[in-house]
């Protein structure tokens, strides 16, 4: 198959094209899903700090063993 040179400089600028395309959409992805990972694990540690301290020291300290934690605060 014999193709002309501005046949060849086109086909060679559309890969590079598409690579360079294809290679931003993937970062693109990558650091969204870094980002989005990493604004869920602060949620969940706000969750929990809050939770934490909705618990009243007394109660946290009248528990003895594992099992107190699911029985009646009564």
């Amino acid at each position: 198959m014999n193709m002309k040179i501005r046949t060849k400089l086109i086909l060679v600028v559309f890969f590079l094209w598409v690579f360079g395309s294809a290679l931003l959409v993937f970062l693109s992805y990558n650091t969204a899903r870094e980002q989005q990972i990493e604004s869920i694990r602060t949620r969940v540690r706000d969750y929990a700090a809050l939770g934490a301290m909705s618990v009243a020291a007394e109660d946290h300290a009248r528990l003895q063993v594992p099992e107190d934690a699911y029985s009646d605060p009564s």
